[in-house]
């Protein structure tokens, strides 16, 4: 019942992302899209894709998120391995 609670699973998902981030960065990414993906509303570093989101939607996605924990100086380590 908890995981209900407090995770995103109304759509087809990568899961967490990150191993480690920036909270804050992470809770304003909250809801941004690109395409048919974007980072959950509900689930903090979790995205979910909702609208049939390409594999380069989820990459941004991703890469947006390791740049603003590169430009204020945080780290962030991927949890998912990306196949290229």
């Amino acid at each position: 019942m908890h995981a209900k609670s407090v995770l995103d699973s109304g759509y087809p998902s990568c899961g967490s992302i990150f191993v480690n981030s920036n909270h804050k960065i992470m809770k304003s990414l909250m809801g941004f899209r690109i395409g048919g993906a974007k980072w959950s509303s509900k689930t903090e570093n979790w995205i979910s894709n909702d609208k049939n989101g390409t594999y380069w939607d989820i990459r941004f996605l991703i890469i947006i998120a390791q740049l603003l924990h590169k430009f204020i100086g945080r780290s962030c380590k991927r949890e998912i391995e990306i196949w290229k």
